[in-house]
């Protein structure tokens, strides 16, 4: 059963012990959460991501930074890896059929497993159907956390208070 994590008030404390949930972390994130400029860049200050998969069949950065070529320098500046999983399947559309969801699920659990480090891995959706999908698979074989706009709100809150 993935966690639905819906974070108390607290930001600090409940933000503190909901990222250092046992081990390595795969979050699952919707972009429309990210309302401002710099929420993203906040919400890794909490997080700590190595990994950044994108789940989305129309990957903008905009909500990053304003062009693709700063999203990509601040990726770099914070250690993160960024890949465009739908991307690599040529996928146009999330109705995909089973044996290439199976495909994507299985290369999004064995990037996440294959890290050595604690940092934890961001998928991001904007297609809450799909999330869904991806997280009722992903499940079985990886922690998977699917957080809420409330929940990413608070972090980005907490991440604006911490240096990375």
């Amino acid at each position: 059963m993935p966690v639905q994590l819906n974070l108390p008030f607290d930001v600090e404390e409940s933000t503190t012990n909901a990222v250092a949930y046992a081990g390595r972390q795969l979050y699952l994130a919707s972009t429309g959460a990210f309302a401002f400029q710099d929420d993203f860049l906040n919400f890794c200050k909490a997080t700590s991501p190595d990994l950044v998969l994108d789940l989305r069949v129309a990957p903008r950065l905009d909500f990053v930074r304003p062009l693709r070529k700063q999203a990509f320098e601040l990726f770099g500046v914070y250690g993160i890896e960024y890949r465009d999983m739908l991307g690599r399947l040529n996928a146009s559309t999330y109705d995909l059929p089973q044996h290439r969801f199976e495909e994507l699920m299985n290369a999004v659990a064995s990037l996440h497993s294959s890290r050595n480090d604690e940092r934890s891995t961001l998928a991001l959706f904007d297609n809450s159907v799909f999330a869904q999908s991806c997280t009722a698979k992903l499940v079985q074989s990886v922690p998977v956390v699917l957080l809420d706009a409330d929940s990413i709100r608070r972090l980005v809150a907490y991440g604006a208070r911490e240096r990375m």
